[in-house]
């Protein structure tokens, strides 16, 4: 049986069930590190070799030996095993099965406490990266939704009733500004991200003159963390961070995704999902299911189960590195896998959404959201202070909901009537009540900026297709300087492999 080798200080083997309890889930997780710990391992040798720690056929074999494993991850071959407890050690046993003593020199000047941190955050970068790519897929759809209905109008509810009136486009232009800030709050937490704590040992440093510049440029990373403790004590900091970033993000979800569970049932049926993403009932034949967007509601409140969970497993705890820190694993990636996944599918349902356009024409010919216009009509051209005229209002609204009376059946006679409880009646006519209640026309009159009306949606749409259009190139710009650095590190690693003679450094 395999032995981790940290277990010759401990006399006696590990309990099966502690080491299960300890490692199992752990190790599971560790599947996503590998490359990443490959690719750290790789670099970590490079700079031994550098400061002179690693003869240079030493440092040939460990990399011939990480290029094996590399391969065997790529096929799926690479297997993690318990024994082994997580998957530095894994990789470490691999490389010393193949390299023999230059191996076992692999792990002088780090230990797995900067090691994991190290791997997490490589993780994590790449899984912001690619959230941000499908987040910017959900606001395309969006601002495709907005375009092609530019011309369609809603009610606009405050408590569940309606209250103004809309394009949907507006609908479509306020989920985008609030995943614009999500994008903006992401990218502003990779940078934080992206800073390396390799070289910071156990705890406080390593007694060698190791390079950490060299590490973290090869690495990729913009900057290093300076001091060891702040560095091992942080585990989990950029996480969390990183959790609350995504949990106000899976609140945004969840509200689009309510908006039209809300919308795809009888009593609204504003719109209709594509077929591909509902579901039907084993019982009632006549039933056609919202389940992808029920499911997108319920998954993204996941995020902040585990928001909380790194909450508590971080509170509390001294200075320096303890177990507890281990679970956090667990919640950033089940997390950043999770909000992936939402993403996804988030974009197709999007994709396949049809308004259902003479419903929602009849409801806002038939709603009282316009009678706010009324009111400042009555202020503004009829001279009654704005008080008294919403006093009218809200009795002529009384009025309508005790007889049944739609809006567009209102008469001047009827205003003029309401009018004589609260003031003298205004001259007042039946074109210049129906042009004031008017749907279209209220839509219009809120043309200041970031109003309703034509212009300005046509304005905001072209803003936010710049925005997107930003977003994209500062997400592309980060992948490519990272792509092109982790290039490097495989071109050199390859050089060095195939050199025939000793390679020396290029300074």
């Amino acid at each position: 049986m395999k032995k981790a080798m940290w277990r010759e200080r401990i006399p006696g083997s590990i309990d099966p069930e502690f080491l299960k309890f300890a490692s199992q889930e752990d190790l599971s997780l560790d599947e996503n590190l590998i490359i990443y710990d490959i690719i750290q391992n790789e670099v970590h040798a490079l700079m031994l070799y550098k400061i002179g720690v690693l003869d240079f056929e030493s440092l040939k074999k460990i990399l011939m030996a990480l290029e094996d494993a590399k391969k065997l991850h790529s096929e799926g071959k690479f297997k993690l095993d318990l024994q082994l407890e997580d998957v530095h050690m894994n990789i470490e046993n691999f490389v010393t099965e193949k390299a023999s003593d230059a191996g076992k020199m692999l792990h002088i000047g780090r230990s797995r406490n900067d090691q994991v941190l190290t791997d997490i955050r490589m993780y994590m970068r790449e899984k912001i990266l690619g959230i941000l790519e499908e987040l910017c897929n959900v606001i395309s759809e969006l601002l495709k939704l907005a375009d092609e209905n530019a011309d369609v109008i809603m009610p606009a509810y405050t408590h569940l009733q309606h209250a103004q009136l809309m394009p949907f486009s507006y609908w479509c232009l306020a989920n985008v500004d609030a995943l614009l800030r999500d994008a903006n709050r992401l990218l502003e937490t990779l940078k934080r991200v992206n800073v390396c704590p390799l070289g910071a040992g156990a705890v406080a440093g390593v007694p060698l003159p190791i390079d950490r510049e060299f590490t973290a440029k090869m690495l990729g990373f913009e900057g290093i963390q300076e001091n060891a403790l702040d560095a091992i004590s942080s585990r989990g900091e950029m996480e969390l961070e990183t959790l609350a970033q995504l949990n106000i993000l899976a609140l945004h979800i969840a509200r689009i995704a309510e908006d039209l569970i809300l919308w795809t049932t009888r009593e609204f049926n504003f719109v209709k999902l594509g077929d591909a993403y509902c579901t039907g009932s084993s019982a009632l034949p006549q039933k056609r299911n919202p389940d992808s967007l029920e499911l997108i509601r319920a998954r993204s409140m996941r995020i902040p189960a585990l928001l909380l969970h790194t909450l508590l497993v971080l509170k509390g705890l001294p200075s320096g590195y303890m177990r507890d820190m281990q679970e956090t694993k667990f919640s950033i990636i089940s997390a950043m896998e999770t909000t992936s996944e939402i993403l996804k599918i988030l974009a197709k349902v999007l994709s396949s959404i049809k308004l259902n356009k003479d419903v929602l024409e009849k409801t806002c010919q038939d709603t009282p959201c316009t009678l706010p216009d009324l009111a400042i009509f009555l202020s503004l051209e009829k001279k009654i202070p704005f008080r008294t005229a919403y006093n009218i209002v809200a009795a002529l609204a009384k009025r309508i909901a005790e007889t049944g009376t739609k809006p567009s059946q209102l008469s001047a006679k009827m205003v003029a009537e309401i009018c004589t409880r609260f003031t003298n009646p205004p001259n007042i006519s039946d074109e210049e009540i129906k042009n004031a209640l008017d749907p279209q026309t209220s839509i219009q009159r809120r043309c200041h900026i970031g109003g309703t009306s034509s212009d300005e949606i046509l304005r905001m749409l072209s803003d936010r297709r710049k925005a997107l259009t930003a977003l994209k190139n500062k997400i592309s710009e980060f992948r490519e300087k990272l792509n092109k650095t982790l290039e490097k590190v495989s071109t050199l690693v390859n050089s060095i492999i195939s050199s025939e003679k000793t390679w020396r450094w290029n300074k």
